[in-house]
Parts: C-alpha cells; sequence; structure tokens
C-alpha cells in the first residue's frame, strides 16, 4: 500500500513536472504510474530519465524516433489504430529530473527493502 502511494504521488508530480515534454509517458496519472513502476524495477529507466533530462528534440528515445512524418499523431495497423506521439514541446529540465528521479529511486528501493 505505502509503494502504491508513493508511485502515485509522484506520478502526479511527474505529470505536472514532465507532462509536456514527455507526453508519452507522462501525459496522464495512469501512464505515469506505469512508468514509474518501470523506473522502480531500475528496468531502463535512464531512457525515461534522459528524455526529461536533455528534452524529446535531443533525445530522440523510444516513441519520439524522428520528424513529424515519421512519427504521426495517429498510427494506422492492422490490429487498430494507436496513438502516436510527437515532441511538440521540448522543455528539458536537468535539475528537475535529478532531483525527482534520485528520490523516486530512493524512496522506493527503501520501501521495497523494507518489504522482505
Amino acid at each position: 500500500m505505502l509503494l502504491f502511494l508513493v508511485i502515485y504521488l509522484f506520478a502526479i508530480m511527474g505529470c505536472l513536472f514532465f507532462g509536456v515534454n514527455d507526453p508519452a509517458r507522462f501525459g496522464t496519472v495512469p501512464t505515469s504510474m506505469l512508468s514509474l513502476f518501470q523506473v522502480s524495477t531500475l528496468a531502463s529507466w535512464t531512457s525515461i530519465a534522459y528524455t526529461s533530462w536533455f528534452g524529446c528534440q535531443v533525445f530522440l528515445g523510444d516513441p519520439y524516433g524522428g520528424d513529424s512524418q515519421d512519427n504521426p499523431s495517429i498510427i494506422h495497423t492492422d490490429f487498430g489504430d494507436f496513438q502516436g506521439f510527437k515532441c511538440d514541446k521540448d522543455e528539458p529540465k536537468p535539475v528537475v529530473t535529478f532531483l525527482f528521479f534520485s528520490l523516486y529511486i530512493v524512496l522506493t528501493s527503501w520501501v521495497i527493502m523494507s518489504l522482505f
């Protein structure tokens, strides 16, 4: 329950701090919670942090792989239509990113270690 509370509170802060720069991972609270769960497991968390640190124009990570022709807003496939993500507003925030992810990783690691 404590881990859920920490993830939920940081998801709200992540939406406020990084939602404009990284809408694929921090656009809404549920997607923020999923992204932060990935960060709490320390599985490829750097690609999430680098997008917020350098901005989505400089760090062309997973959902922002190219220009607008390569990254349409709607992707049509045989399995259905999916939302694509564009880097509309580039706002790198290195200091906020460092503080946010450092504090989050320390807190979630402490909560997970206290479970055992």
